[in-house]
């Protein structure tokens, strides 16, 4: 298997995939159910957020985020937004760190979209989902060399990682690889929340962990533990690619043709068939209006992406311009 194929699974493709544990566990106190994201969430903490909300705040939001990945359809009753997110990566990404595009379009709606709640999990359900049955051992399954350098790579003590499902020890690596900075999906969700939105999502963790258990058995996880120098390296490529706001560039490296074509059904698996699913309920959304609709970014590049298939539905999709939220250019 591929690098390109992990690192779609790591970056754009499931927002649990940059996910730690907690995350999914807490319930009710935002500020702690996401360990590795930088915003707010408590009112209480929001002075320490605040206080670089000046120049510092404009240079972040040169440097971090160039152009934000953003879409515009229009409905009858408003418009609808597509923002594509990222699930880690980014040192010091803040949701004021991009463009006032993004942020204005999602201020200017009513309704939030986001792949998946990633509260609405049970702790003890989760866990045992993660482990591997009784008499089971992944370090059998990768063999000891591999094994010994999930370890390492992971941090994470041998005598667990062997209790862990490939696609649980694959979600521990990914997050070491993917390193610090913010899920974006989970900025979009707190200011969201902060103002009161309505919060609407496409899938349910479950489903998502569904679609991991599918793609990672212990022969990709092993090539992933193998060749992760590489991945890294096509990591931020990709990452530098959605700072930019290269909706190219992104597609060119994520849906590799040749790639595509060794490795059909997980393409469909991961992408199609959930585009398609999800475009059924978009349209709906799109009748309504006033609609901000945040899913990782491989789902609006591409051929097959969300955007590709609203249009062959019809609908009319703009690029966002950098410079005004209400205006919009040809590049899509």
């Amino acid at each position: 298997m591929q690098r390109r194929l992990f690192i779609l699974l790591i970056a754009f493709a499931l927002s649990f995939a940059g996910c730690d544990k907690q995350q999914a566990q807490k319930t009710d106190a935002p500020a702690e159910e996401v360990a590795d994201t930088q915003m707010v969430g408590a009112p209480e903490e929001a002075p320490l957020e605040a206080e670089p909300d000046t120049e510092p705040t404009e240079q972040a939001t040169e440097q971090l985020i160039e152009r934000a990945l953003l879409w515009k359809v229009e409905g009858p009753n408003g418009p609808l937004y597509l923002f594509g997110t990222i699930h880690g990566g980014v040192e010091g990404l803040t949701w004021e760190a991009f463009p006032p595009p993004a942020r204005q379009a999602l201020d200017a709606s009513k309704v939030v979209v986001l792949e998946a709640n990633l509260a609405d999990v049970n702790q003890q359900e989760l866990a045992n989902t993660m482990m591997l049955p009784s008499g089971k051992s992944l370090e059998k399954m990768l063999g000891e060399e591999a094994f010994d350098d999930l370890s390492k790579a992971t941090g994470q003590m041998s005598v667990i990682l062997d209790r862990l499902q490939p696609w649980a020890a694959y979600s521990e690596l990914s997050r070491k690889m993917i390193g610090g900075g913010a899920a974006v999906d989970k900025m979009v969700e707190e200011s969201a929340r902060a103002q009161s939105k309505e919060l609407v999502y496409l899938e349910g963790v479950k489903e998502q962990i569904g679609l991991l258990q599918k793609a990672v058995d212990a022969e990709l996880l092993r090539y992933m533990v193998e060749t992760r120098e590489d991945q890294k390296k096509l990591l931020d490529e990709l990452i530098a690619a959605y700072q930019a706001g290269d909706a190219d560039k992104l597609a060119k490296v994520a849906f590799d043709p040749q790639e595509m074509e060794r490795h059909p059904k997980m393409y469909e698996v991961l992408f199609d068939r959930r585009n398609k699913a999800w475009v059924g309920e978009l349209e709906k959304l799109v009748q309504r209006g006033d609609v901000f609709v945040a899913v990782g970014a491989g789902h609006l590049v591409g051929d097959n992406s969300v955007i590709a298939m609203l249009e062959k539905k019809g609908h009319e999709v703009e690029r966002v311009s950098a410079a005004d939220n209400t205006e919009s250019d040809d590049a899509k």
